[in-house]
């Protein structure tokens, strides 16, 4: 959903300011996507998840526009979080929706949420994937993160 929700709200922002562009696209995507089969490699292990609505791999708790999700990540700790959430309708993804805004859909049963320092992703067919904020390509995709792989010098808070 990543993909389009970006490229819709980056269209809609303009017109309709950044949350109300944002949510606009959401719902947009939620009514015209489709669930995908996803095949992931978590850590060398292979898990298949149906019916995927969605699944961000995250750094930073922080998505689009307001978007959040309450999950244990430090900047240097070479952890990824993994959320999927599957198997729901448009109108139940649309009910998550305010769960997305608080970050308590994390704690939602039915939403996967896994930590882990490397994740291949796998599809049969084509999806599209987005990377901060624009689409970026389509899957297979592998990404990984390397703890303390850059020192950034700061001044005092």
């Amino acid at each position: 959903m990543g993909a389009s929700i970006a490229r819709y709200a980056n269209r809609w922002r303009r017109f309709l300011s950044d949350v109300p562009g944002t949510a606009a696209a959401m719902i947009r995507t939620l009514f015209s996507g489709q669930r995908v089969d996803l095949e992931l490699e978590i850590d060398g292990e292979t898990i298949h998840l149906p019916q995927v609505n969605n699944l961000s791999i995250a750094k930073n708790p922080y998505l689009a526009s307001g978007l959040k999700l309450q999950l244990d990540l430090e900047p240097d700790d070479g952890m990824l979080q993994l959320v999927g959430i599957s198997g729901k309708s448009p109108l139940g993804m649309c009910r998550l929706i305010p769960q997305c805004y608080s970050g308590a859909v994390t704690g939602i049963p039915g939403v996967m949420v896994h930590g882990c320092r490397s994740v291949t992703v796998r599809a049969e067919q084509p999806r599209e994937i987005e990377f901060d904020g624009d689409p970026r390509g389509f899957l297979p995709v592998q990404i990984e993160v390397l703890p303390q792989a850059l020192h950034l010098i700061g001044g005092q808070r």
